[in-house]
């Protein structure tokens, strides 16, 4: 494997994400972290140096969208928990709405007797979110 002083640069420079990097310097992810133990970059455990203006913006763009957190640690190439603690500091300024997909699962988990936890971790949304939901939709006559 050839690594090159730039790529170095690349990815010491804090500004990109490893799944960023590993498209621009063309190497696999994991060889990318592999580089960077070997070569004592030193990084945070999100796996690059610093949350950027543009990372911030992205999230908030894709909770907007309507994407999960799931979705958006793979985009940046993170931890779902990761994002999780992000969008608690930046606030993301959106409300994610029930889909009509989600709601159908809620109803069919809690049918067979799945618990709000069990419903919640499948659908990734907070055990209260699930019963409160479920309630709503009871009341509309939903399910």
């Amino acid at each position: 494997m050839d690594v090159c002083f730039s790529d170095l640069e690349l990815v010491a420079s804090g500004n990109y994400t490893i799944r960023e990097l590993s498209l621009v310097i063309g190497l696999e992810k994991e060889v990318i972290k592999n580089i960077i133990k070997k070569y004592n970059i030193v990084y945070n455990s999100r796996g690059y140096i610093k949350w950027t203006d543009r990372d911030d913006k992205l999230i908030d763009d894709m909770k907007k969208s309507g994407f999960t957190n799931k979705e958006i640690a793979d985009e940046l190439g993170v931890g779902v928990t990761k994002v999780e603690q992000r969008v608690s500091v930046i606030g993301s300024s959106t409300k994610r709405y029930w889909t009509a997909d989600e709601d159908k699962k809620l109803a069919f988990m809690r049918k067979m007797g799945n618990t709000y936890h069990d419903i919640g971790f499948i659908i990734e949304r907070s055990p209260f979110a699930c019963m409160k939901r479920y309630n709503q939709l009871k009341k509309e006559g939903k399910v």
